[in-house]
Order: C-alpha cells, then structure tokens, then sequence
C-alpha cells in the first residue's frame, strides 16, 4: 500500500472529510461485498499505524487548565483535595446533636450554666420549627400556583424543544431521502456507464482481433502476390529476350521511302503568302470600311 497523507496528519490545519476528492461512496446505492468490515478494520488499523499522532499526544494541543485561587474556599479546597488523592476517604456525617433536644447530664443537673445552655438549645428548636411550620404555610398558600406556573413553563419548554426535535428529525429525513434517490439514480447511471463501458471494451477487443486477423490475411496476399510479381517478372524477361532480334529488326523493313522535291519560286512565294494570310487574323467590318473610305478618297484626289 502507497504511502499517503492521513486526515489525521493535517489536524492543524482546517480539514474536512467531505472536502476529500477521494470520497465517492454512495451508501444507498453501492453493495457492500462479503467480508467489507474485516476490510475496513484493516484499513483503520494500517491507517492507525501510519498516523504520525499517537493517542497519548491528542490532549497534547489543548491548553492546560487555569488553576483555581483557593484562597477564598478553604472548604472547597480541602474537599477537592479529598477527590484528588482518590483514596476512597468517606466524607463526614454532619453533626445531628444540635438538633436534639437534650437534657443536662445527671452529673450537671445542679448547675445553671448547663440548664442555661439546654435552655438555649430549645428555644433555638422552638424557633426552628416554628420557622418550619411558617415555611408550610406560606407553601400550602402559595405553592401550587407557583409549582402550576413552573410546570406549565416546563411544558412549554418541552413542546418547543420536542418541536424543534421534530424539525430537525424531519430535515434529517428529507435530507436522508433526497440523498437515498439522488444515489440511487447515481448508481442506475453508473451501472449503465458501466455496462457500455464493458459492451465497448468486447467492441474493442473484437475489432483488435479482427485487424489482427485481416493483418495477417494482408500479409499472406502480399506474399502471395509478390511471389506472383516475381514470377511474372520473369516471364516477361524471357519473352522480351526472345523477342529482342524480331524487334530491331522489323522498323527497318516498315520504314517508308519517301520522295522529297524541291519546290519553284512561285510556289515558295505563293505558299509565304498563303501562310502570311492564314496568320492574319479575320478584320471586323467596322474596321474595313475606314480603309475603303481612305482609298476612295485618294482616288478622287488623283
């Protein structure tokens, strides 16, 4: 397998899955073949391996956490602190004495002081229930409207969120449906491609071996006519051999004697003129009748 850039390798850099030209599945419309999940294991599993980054290195990026001032919480400190050494301390049980309402023990029964402090602790019960029993009265008056008017806004909080859900499941199907046909049309296309892309392949093939064939028809003719030529050649060689003495010999019997006379005076010049007559050209009428009138003018002159 070639080395290639993972996804993985460019984190820093603003990268998309949907913006890799190398994605072409169509999930609605493929098949998947027999074995498909072994063979993306492998696939994550040797991209995992190539992958410059390693899981430890993930948080690697991320800025570290601001430190809390526990200045201010010593409390909160503690208890944080309690959380971090992780060794399963209980957390302590809040004390319950102080709302009891306890006498003195028997051995200070006789001093005042502690009778003053019992004394204290049950005036501090008596207003807290007192407090208590405010508190029910002030909800059983007030409470269910309150509680009516804070379910009514759960209610409505409910029936928008759930309306909202509602939307969003609907884009996602009619997202999801859109995809599914415009796939699914992709795939009826791609398999029709598919197939004049194979029928045009056996075209190929055929016509290949159909020139090869007619190559080969080509070059036996060609054999066969040059060996035709060859012997034709010679015949021809031979005939022209034979015949070569008849040849030479027959234009001197079928040349013609001929008798050449010496032509007169007169015929020389009648033959200059009629050849000097024959090379002029024809005169138009127009231009004859200024000659005849020029040589009827000098005759009369004279």
């Amino acid at each position: 397998m070639s080395a290639q850039p993972m996804l993985l390798d460019g984190a820093e850099q603003k990268s998309s899955r949907w913006n890799n030209p190398l994605i072409d599945a169509l999930p609605y419309a493929d098949v998947l073949p027999e074995g498909w999940r072994e063979t993306s294991d492998q696939l994550v599993q040797e991209e995992m391996r190539r992958m410059t980054k390693r899981p430890k290195d993930y948080l690697a990026e991320i800025a570290p956490a601001k430190e809390i001032d526990w200045s201010k919480c010593p409390l909160l400190e503690q208890e944080f602190r309690r959380v971090e050494k992780g060794t399963g301390e209980k957390i302590a049980q809040p004390d319950g004495s102080r709302y009891n309402l306890d006498p003195p023990p028997k051995s200070k029964r006789d001093d005042p002081a502690e009778w003053e402090k019992a004394n204290d602790n049950a005036k501090a019960q008596l207003e807290h229930q007192k407090l208590r029993i405010e508190n029910l009265e002030l909800m059983q008056k007030f409470a269910p409207q309150a509680w009516r008017a804070h379910n009514a806004a759960l209610d409505a909080a409910i029936a928008r969120t759930e309306k909202e859900l509602a939307a969003k499941k609907k884009s996602i199907e009619e997202l999801n449906t859109m995809r599914s046909v415009q796939q699914k049309e992709a795939g009826k296309e791609l398999a029709r491609l598919e197939k004049i892309w194979y029928e045009q392949c056996a075209k190929n093939v055929a016509i290949d071996a159909d020139i090869q064939r007619m190559q080969l028809e080509i070059a036996s003719l060609e054999a066969e006519q040059g060996e035709k030529t060859t012997d034709g050649e010679k015949g021809r060689k031979r005939k022209a051999e034979a015949e070569a003495p008849k040849e030479d010999e027959a234009p001197a019997e079928k040349e013609p004697k001929e008798t050449k006379t010496s032509p007169s005076p007169r015929g020389k010049a009648r033959d200059s003129k009629g050849s000097a007559e024959k090379a002029e050209p024809p005169e138009s009428p127009a231009k004859k009748s200024p000659r005849k009138r020029t040589a009827r003018a000098s005759k009369g002159s004279k």
